[in-house]
C-alpha cells in the first residue's frame, strides 16, 4: 500500500497537528506514503514535520515503529530472521539530526554501525552466534535520541 494526495494544508497549529497524526499512523502500520503538497520544497517548517527516521529494509519481521516529533525520538523493534545475511538499514534524516548528532542504544541481540556509502543510513546486524546459542525467536530494538 502507499499513502497519497495529503499534506496540502498551510502552518496553523491544525494543519501540523493533522501531518504529525498521519505520520503517526503510517509509522504504526508500516505505510509508505508521499506528500501532496506545491510549497513543500520551499518550507522548512513543514520539512522538519515530515523528516523523520525510518526503516527501509528488515531482516527479519516488523513489530513497531514510532517516531516522537517533540522530543526527536525514534524507537523500533523488529523480530530478527538470522537467514537473511543483508542488514536491517534505519534511514536517519540529516534535518532531524544534523551532522549526526544522535544517540543509539541497540539490544544486545544487533550491533550497528554507520553505513560507509550513505552517512544517513544505520546498518543493523544481528549478533548470530549469540541468538544461534538461544535457539529462539530473538528481537532487535533500536532507540536514537538527540544528543542536544
Amino acid at each position: 500500500m502507499f499513502l497519497t494526495e495529503f499534506g496540502a494544508c498551510d502552518n496553523s497549529p491544525t494543519c501540523i497537528e493533522q501531518l504529525n497524526w498521519a505520520m503517526e499512523y503510517a509509522d504504526q502500520f508500516f505505510q509508505s506514503w508521499a506528500l501532496w503538497n506545491d510549497g513543500f520544497y520551499g518550507d522548512l517548517k513543514q520539512q522538519n514535520l515530515l523528516a523523520r527516521p525510518y526503516a527501509r529494509a528488515i531482516a527479519g519481521m516488523p513489530n513497531q515503529m514510532h517516531y516522537d516529533l517533540n522530543t526527536r525520538t525514534f524507537l523500533f523493534t523488529y523480530s530478527i530472521d538470522t537467514s537473511i545475511t543483508q542488514p536491517t538499514e534505519i534511514y536517519v534524516p540529516p534535518l532531524v539530526y544534523p551532522d549526526a548528532s544522535y544517540n543509539i542504544t541497540v539490544n544486545e541481540n544487533i550491533q550497528w554501525k554507520v553505513d560507509t556509502t550513505n552517512p544517513n543510513v544505520i546498518l543493523l546486524e544481528s549478533v548470530k552466534q549469540l541468538l544461534d546459542s538461544r535457539r529462539m525467536n530473538a528481537v532487535g530494538i533500536i532507540s536514537i535520541k538527540p544528543t542536544h
